[in-house]
């Protein structure tokens, strides 16, 4: 047997051929796989360890006997990537995903004080920096669950956006309204809720991405913020009953948007001069819970990038003529009426 210590928590012993990875002296991990043909040192676009997973050939067993790789040797490289883990505190960058955070978890609860410090901390920036697959696993396994709201919120947005989703978070919830985080809109538990009152967002690189909004007379302010989510790409707005003035008005424009759905529950028309605020739009929903609720479409003529039009509820002859034209240029427009259970096109009318 060799064996080597790593510090006060982990060390490596090499038996049976099989390099082990103990945690206060209890087998936490076997070692079977080694990366070969790693790309340049020097590529720009490998900054972590799941980069270099991604790009390299892994090989284990003994296929790694076939490169003149023994037991030992693969020892002593395991040994040398947890040593370099360990002298950059814990750096999760340094290790698969994978392997790093259950690893950090497990040398947490054995009590080593460096890894209670970088725990939530590795968890928040890898959410905030790491890829799709970062993320996924973090929430897939967890991970997230060890952070509080507003440990999440902080450490994996900037100081001007977690401070705008918590002034709205503050105003929505005396409705019963309370926002959680998803990796993606096409979860199960976005498009699932079980609540009506559940709104989601979604972040990407340290931005939020996609968001839900609750437009009402008090939170309606704080939407001419909103050009402080540098990176929104989706907005969800739900427009309750609101005065007309409010409706009418002005609002900043929100220029990185490229897709906006409206559903519209309260006994008015829909401000289509809303529109207007979002002018990069390459897909737009429009939901009424009146038959006659979209009386005008100008607004979304001026869109001159739209590439697909829903209308639910609210299709009329009276727009009618200006939907052909959107169709003309190259729009997927489809319909459903209230009760349906498809989208259909836009119908011919004589």
């Amino acid at each position: 047997m060799i064996f080597l210590k790593i510090n006060d928590y982990i060390s490596l012993r090499l038996e049976n051929e099989e390099t082990k990875i103990f945690v206060n002296n209890e087998q936490f991990l076997i070692c079977k796989a080694v990366l070969l043909n790693t790309p340049f040192v020097g590529n720009s676009e490998i900054t972590t360890m799941d980069d270099l997973f991604e790009r390299s050939e892994l090989i284990e067993g003994e296929d790694l006997k076939k490169y003149g790789i023994d037991s030992e040797t693969q020892f002593w490289v395991h040994c040398s990537s947890f040593q370099t883990w360990v002298e950059n505190n814990y750096n999760s960058d340094l290790l698969e995903t994978t392997l790093a955070f259950p690893l950090l978890k497990r040398l947490t609860e054995v009590g080593d004080k460096m890894a209670k410090r970088k725990f939530k901390e590795e968890i928040a920036r890898r959410y905030k920096y790491g890829s799709f697959n970062n993320q996924m696993f973090l929430e897939r396994e967890g991970y997230l669950d060890f952070l509080s709201k507003e440990e999440l919120i902080n450490g994996i947005l900037d100081l001007e956006e977690s401070t705008l989703l918590f002034e709205i978070h503050d105003c929505v919830k005396q409705f019963g309204i309370l926002y959680d985080l998803v990796l993606t809109f096409d979860e199960d538990r976005y498009r699932h809720r079980l609540d009506h009152k559940e709104r989601f967002f979604t972040i990407f690189k340290g931005h939020i991405h996609d968001f839900e909004f609750d437009m009402t007379n008090d939170s309606y302010r704080l939407f001419n913020s909103f050009p402080v989510f540098k990176s929104l790409e989706r907005i969800i707005i739900y427009l309750g009953e609101m005065e007309q003035n409010l409706l009418d008005s002005q609002l900043s424009n929100l220029e990185s948007v490229r897709k906006l759905e409206i559903f519209q529950s309260g006994p008015f028309e829909i401000p289509t001069k809303l529109i207007d605020n979002f002018p990069n739009l390459i897909f737009l929903r429009i939901q009424s819970s009146i038959k006659k609720g979209l009386k005008d479409i100008k607004s979304i003529l001026s869109l001159r990038n739209l590439k697909e039009l829903h209308i639910y509820n609210c299709y009329s002859e009276n727009i009618h003529k200006d939907l052909l034209v959107l169709k003309n240029r190259g729009v997927r427009i489809l319909v459903r009426e209230k009760g349906s259970s498809k989208w259909e096109d836009v119908p011919i009318i004589s």
